[in-house]
């Protein structure tokens, strides 16, 4: 229990920590800017908290209709909830209220339906890493601590110029 108010902080990048104790935050949707994922309008994220200290990233994705997301290998693991449409892996069809639950070494291919989804995801790592995503060029875009804190800090204009994201969506038809 903190001794007085003035050791009560807030910080929005990061949870305060004191004396061991997590502080509270509150956020409001609009608080948080939609981030484009792949800048053709459809797809977007929003990274809602980075506590470095507790190696967890929250962030929701607003999918367009029939979007596929790269596959990709998480070394955290993650809890994504669907808050409205519908979305599928290899393991099942998970519409809204529906739970993933995503264990480290979890790899697979997110494939959204006609009706688009939004998605409140919850990742935790045991070191600086979360998501690994193989990218046509050969390439490997390592989602890490580093690659959240830079999407953090930007605006939808700034991450839009810079294709920030690195993820290239594709549309089922």
């Amino acid at each position: 229990m903190l001794d007085s108010k003035s050791e009560r902080r807030f910080r929005f990048d990061n949870a305060t920590y004191q004396g061991g104790n997590v502080m509270t935050r509150v956020l409001k949707d609009e608080d948080r800017p939609w981030l484009p994922l792949d800048g053709d309008g459809e797809n977007f994220m929003k990274i809602v908290s980075v506590d470095e200290q507790q190696k967890q990233i929250v962030l929701i994705v607003k999918f367009g209709p029939n979007a596929v997301y790269p596959q990709h290998l998480h070394h955290a693991g993650a809890v994504a909830y669907t808050l409205e449409g519908e979305w599928e892996y290899e393991e099942g069809v998970l519409p809204v209220g529906s739970w993933a639950l995503e264990p480290p070494g979890t790899e697979h291919t997110p494939i959204v339906s006609s009706k688009g989804a939004k998605i409140l995801a919850v990742l935790t790592s045991a070191d600086d890493r979360f998501v690994e995503v193989p990218l046509p060029d050969g390439s490997v875009l390592k989602q890490d601590l580093e690659y959240f804190k830079h999407l953090f800090s930007l605006t939808p204009e700034e991450a839009q110029a810079q294709h920030a994201t690195g993820i290239k969506m594709e549309t089922r038809q």
